[in-house]
């Protein structure tokens, strides 16, 4: 699902417009994608705190970092947090702005909630039942 964004021809979506596009379609999916945003990991503790991923995203069986890049390039940080996550097993990336429209968001979105091969469809019920969450939480929805 492509999405459109802008305020008329030629307008430069922000990164903010990009965040508020990506949570709506998270909250769209069923189940919705659990998602936080990390603003500004320059202020966070630790010494490797510059460049971590914008947005930490949580599905039914798969979990996802992302950059969200409105127009500026990557710097050295995002890059090696990148390569790390990703070394780790980690699914790392950059969404750009053009990809709002063109639409890869909305299908990697949606990936998160496919179970990976050789793993049980629905696992949520005994995750719920583990960490004591209600039926009715995001995390545990049906």
């Amino acid at each position: 699902m492509a999405v459109a964004m802008g305020s008329g021809a030629g307008s430069q979506v922000t990164e903010a417009e990009m965040l508020a596009a990506v949570s709506a379609i998270c909250d769209r999916l069923d189940p919705p994608v659990v998602w936080l945003h990390l603003a500004d990991s320059r202020r966070a503790g630790g010494p490797y705190r510059k460049g971590l991923p914008d947005l930490f995203l949580v599905g039914r069986h798969r979990s996802a970092w992302r950059e969200l890049k409105a127009g500026t390039s990557e710097h050295g940080g995002q890059r090696a947090w990148r390569y790390l996550l990703t070394l780790s097993g980690q699914d790392a990336g950059v969404w750009r702005r053009a990809d709002l429209r063109s639409g890869p968001i909305a299908s990697e979105l949606a990936v998160l909630n496919r179970p990976r091969p050789g793993q049980p469809p629905d696992t949520s019920e005994a995750a719920c039942n583990a960490t004591g969450r209600k039926r009715t939480s995001a995390l545990c929805a049906r």
